[in-house]
């Protein structure tokens, strides 16, 4: 009886998460082979497009909190949702990113005229699987979010459900035990040996790291070793990597 309902568990399962590990793998392929799905070179800035320029004639909340202002500013001009706001330092005005999986937007407001210019990115198979699988939810107060994440939580459940019956299954096949171990020791093996956390390069004296960092007149780039204790890359930086303008939630 139990055997019997995990294979049937085992299988429908396999079904049902068939799309999101089609999906996640194509944009995992999409993130490591950049090159391949890029045309233009790979520092370019992303290719943002004016949709309209217009005099916010609304009234922003008063107390200077940047995030107020822009679900105000975004509200004003039909494009709630899930965002991330910056204040420039110099003249005050604010740069919303308004996250979108087919387009995502860019929106600049200066105060001192109430201009509003609205740019979009168009649409590119490669970012777009980046985004998908980058998406994520429950910071942003949003019905959408809030429902992409929790299937996001449920698609982790199955597959921890598949896993565990997939091992049972196969325990339960005693001429499969030695088939599956070395199976299973060579999916560990492809984890671990490579370095799946972090390659390291030992130079002279220093110790390096494969992760992301930069330094003051120098750049990143993918698969560079460079030192631990460097800054992290600035946003701009991250964007030219991306191809998209991918802010932080909490970069307010």
């Amino acid at each position: 009886m139990i055997r019997h309902l995990l294979r049937r568990t085992h299988l429908y399962l396999a079904l049902a998460l068939a799309p999101w590990i089609l999906l996640y793998a194509l944009s995992t392929m999409a993130m490591n082979h950049r090159a391949w799905f890029r045309s233009g070179p790979p520092d370019a800035p992303p290719p943002w497009q004016v949709e309209r320029t217009e005099t916010f004639a609304g009234v922003l909340p008063e107390g200077g909190d940047a995030r107020a202002e822009a679900a105000v500013l975004l509200a004003g001009l039909g494009l709630e949702g899930a965002h991330s706001v910056q204040r420039q330092p110099k003249d005050g005005s604010l740069v919303i990113q308004r996250q979108d999986l087919v387009r995502p937007r860019r929106i600049t407001y200066t105060p001192a005229d109430n201009r509003v210019v609205v740019e979009g990115l168009p649409f590119a198979g490669a970012a777009f699987l980046e985004r998908f699988h980058r998406r994520r939810g429950y910071q942003q107060g949003y019905l959408a979010d809030d429902a992409w994440a929790f299937s996001v939580d449920a698609v982790i459940v199955a597959l921890h459900v598949r896993v565990l019956s997939g091992l049972w299954l196969w325990w339960e096949r005693k001429p499969a035990r030695w088939l599956g171990a070395l199976s299973l020791a060579g999916g560990a093996a492809l984890f671990v040996l490579p370095g799946g956390a972090v390659r390291r390069c030992v130079w002279p004296s220093t110790t390096f790291s494969a992760a992301p960092t930069s330094t003051p007149g120098s750049s990143w780039h993918p698969g560079s070793c460079s030192m631990r204790s460097a800054a992290s890359p600035s946003v701009q930086e991250i964007n030219s990597w991306h191809g998209d303008l991918i802010q932080d939630d909490h970069s307010a």
